[in-house]
């Protein structure tokens, strides 16, 4: 795995990457600040001066209907694809 110390205005996140399993895309499991997040294609982003830590566990999980609203900043975990 790996990480990485990511700015989101006044806030800081710690993320720690890991692929327990080597896959190579997909996220099994992602936490902030100790909460699993129900959907993991995304990091909702505050700007609270706070240090937040986050986990992503690399693997296969179903892809969720559901995403942020569009009201939220979230830092996209999901893959890219091209038009």
């Amino acid at each position: 795995g790996f990480t990485v110390a990511f700015r989101y205005r006044s806030a800081r996140y710690d993320i720690v990457v890991e692929n327990p399993d080597g896959m190579c895309r997909g996220v099994k499991r992602l936490t902030v600040d100790g909460i699993t997040l129900d959907d993991p294609t995304g990091i909702p982003l505050a700007d609270d001066q706070a240090v937040h830590r986050v986990r992503v566990v690399l693997g296969n999980q179903g892809r969720p209907e559901a995403g942020p609203s569009m009201g939220e900043h979230v830092m996209s975990l999901g893959e890219r694809r091209q038009p």
